[in-house]
């Protein structure tokens, strides 16, 4: 069964373009340094001048990682299971009581 996409506008589907361009990634051209992956940093001036290449390596290849790994798929049911994650709180009609 696939998983319903959330319908938030905001929503940016993780592996996608708009994934990549959040990431500051725009898909590589011949000639462009650093590249990883068909992928290349959008702007490496905003590293700075004195910003090394190997630097600019390793920022990349830890973008591309991002981009490329599909996150762990979280669990509320056994809270000693890895990734587990307890379910999110929904406030009630009912009026507050005890110490705020």
């Amino acid at each position: 069964m696939a998983k319903k996409q959330p319908t938030n506008p905001d929503y940016i589907a993780h592996g996608s373009d708009r994934h990549a361009a959040f990431l500051g990634l725009v898909k590589a051209e011949e000639g462009d340094e650093p590249q990883q992956d068909g992928w290349t940093l959008a702007d490496i001036t905003m590293y700075g001048p004195s910003a090394r290449p190997e630097y600019l390596k390793r920022v990349l290849a830890q973008k591309v990682s991002e981009l490329t790994t599909l996150p762990p798929e979280t669990q509320s049911e056994n809270p000693l299971a890895p990734n587990f994650a307890p379910p999110m709180w929904v406030p009630s009609d009912e009026p507050v009581s005890g110490m705020v």
